[in-house]
């Protein structure tokens, strides 16, 4: 929140106005669902991703609607229906890029590259690094609730 104070025929009037971190990345949205910390939030990604400069990385676009699930400990304050914005800081959203993105391709980078020095055929290549890839999603995915507890998504309503 910022507070700028402004001078109109000599009066001070005293403005708010909510100004996000300057780099989140922020979307849209509607609440679904309501647990007891938990909201799940339909998002619409077409609208909200057009302007948005990670485009290209974030696992929301390219789909007419998403939901995220938000652990929020004032849940139970939200309502289906409501209208919600969804946020989350820049370095948790890279770290997700990361772990989503980056590490897999340097993964299958490395396996690739060794075997084709060790002289392997292109098949073994390609079926090595695709399992590769595949074990390393099935570990990211027993090792989701950590990663939950590490990305975490803000939670506020539209004013």
């Amino acid at each position: 929140m910022v507070s700028i104070l402004s001078e109109s025929g000599g009066t001070p009037n005293k403005i708010t106005i909510f100004v996000p971190m300057k780099f989140d990345v922020v979307h849209h949205g509607v609440v679904r669902e309501v647990g007891e910390q938990m909201v799940v939030v339909g998002i619409e990604a077409a609208g909200a991703c057009e302007g948005c400069k990670v485009q290209g990385l974030c696992g929301l676009s390219g789909e007419s609607e998403k939901e995220v699930a938000v652990w929020d400990r004032d849940a139970a304050g939200y309502r289906v229906g409501d209208e919600v914005v969804v946020g989350i800081g820049t370095a948790m959203a890279l770290k997700a890029v990361l772990w989503a993105y980056i590490v897999p391709f340097l993964l299958m980078l490395a396996v690739l590259l060794t075997l084709s020095n060790y002289g392997f055929t292109e098949l073994v290549q390609g079926v090595a690094t695709l399992g590769a890839v595949a074990v390393y999603y099935v570990g990211l995915w027993f090792f989701r609730k950590k990663l939950e507890r590490d990305i975490v998504f803000k939670i506020r309503r539209t004013e």
